[in-house]
């Protein structure tokens, strides 16, 4: 297999200024199987959000925002990795699970840079704006 010991795995449709050199350093220094690059969101809810028990509201919230911690589809691999990765189908979301099963559980690597999802619109536009303006952030 021509795989190096360490490895970079990133989706197609992504956009950002994460520090690759700090991303990879993480990953090693944790000596991990995997590491995940990580960014926080929110969502919004525009509806009163209801938690009930026994039919009865213990807790409402009007149109909340939620945090969340969210993969940037950004990851670093060990090659031993391979070995937990069956020759079927198969994603990330289950290699993390088994990874999680086995006590095997990945690095995260929270970043608050930029990072745009370019395969949402909205992420679309606002990466454009940015790199019409200032593309050397990015190249």
């Amino acid at each position: 297999m021509g795989l190096d010991k360490n490895f970079l795995v990133l989706n197609g449709d992504i956009l950002t200024d994460l520090p690759f050199r700090d991303f990879i350093k993480t990953h090693l220094d944790k000596n991990s199987p995997a590491t995940v690059a990580a960014f926080r969101r929110s969502v919004n809810v525009d509806f009163g959000v209801i938690t009930a028990d026994d039919n009865k509201i213990i807790k409402y919230q009007e149109k909340p925002t939620y945090g969340y911690l969210v993969s940037m589809g950004i990851y670093a691999f060990n090659r031993d990795i391979i070995d937990y990765i069956p020759e079927k189908k198969y994603d990330f979301p289950q290699l993390v699970n088994d990874l999680i099963k086995r006590r095997k559980n990945p690095t995260v690597f929270e970043y608050d840079g930029r990072w745009f999802d370019i395969g949402r619109p909205a992420d679309w536009e606002q990466a454009d704006r940015i790199f019409q303006r200032k593309s050397g952030i990015f190249l």
